[in-house]
């Protein structure tokens, strides 16, 4: 990553990324990263940031632009999705059908102040399950203060799905920052005292 004294403050010399280098931590993220660079190529007067009708602009200063790009190479990888026709990576304890991970995803999304979730069930009910989430950065304390919230739940929640699913690099991130993973699930689990 470019040092700030090293970044343009105007943008013409940047381009949107195109091919298969990958700068952020995913594609999901590498995605967002480049239209929000796309926005700024194709902009109205992007020395400004103002991408639309005279006034509408990416990011409310060139601090507040760097910040976006910072934060989504940052980002790490969290899936609320289950698709098991054919999105399904096979956990560990094969927990890839339970379809209330999405939900509880967006829960914790709203929770966290974000701006609109989303909530797609295709097929029949629990046979695909996504969850989309959608803030709103327009450099204010508030934002900044909503997107770390959103941000931090959002990918927590992938974190302890994936520890409770079995995997090892996601128990140790848990126990590295001391992340109390509720119920440690397995096939043969049990939920109640009589169970």
């Amino acid at each position: 990553m470019a040092a700030s004294t090293d970044r343009p403050q105007i943008l013409y010399s940047v381009r949107a990324q195109r091919g298969p280098v990958l700068r952020c931590k995913g594609w999901k993220q590498e995605t967002i990263l480049r239209l929000l660079e796309n926005t700024m190529e194709n902009a109205e007067h992007p020395e400004r940031l103002i991408i639309y009708g005279g006034i509408g602009k990416c990011a409310r200063n060139w601090e507040s632009y760097w910040a976006l790009v910072d934060a989504l190479q940052g980002l790490e990888n969290s899936g609320s999705i289950i698709n098991p026709t054919f999105e399904s990576e096979n956990m560990p304890d094969g927990s890839d059908v339970i379809a209330d991970w999405p939900y509880l995803n967006g829960l914790l999304n709203a929770s966290a102040m974000c701006d609109l979730i989303a909530i797609q069930a295709n097929y029949a009910m629990g046979e695909s399950v996504q969850t989309g989430v959608t803030m709103i950065a327009d450099g204010t304390p508030e934002a900044a203060f909503r997107l770390q919230a959103c941000l931090t739940t959002d990918s927590g929640i992938g974190v302890v799905r994936h520890a409770q699913a079995g995997y090892a690099k996601a128990r140790q991130v848990c126990e590295k920052h001391a992340v109390k993973v509720p119920l440690w699930w397995t096939p043969t689990a049990t939920f109640g005292p009589d169970d």
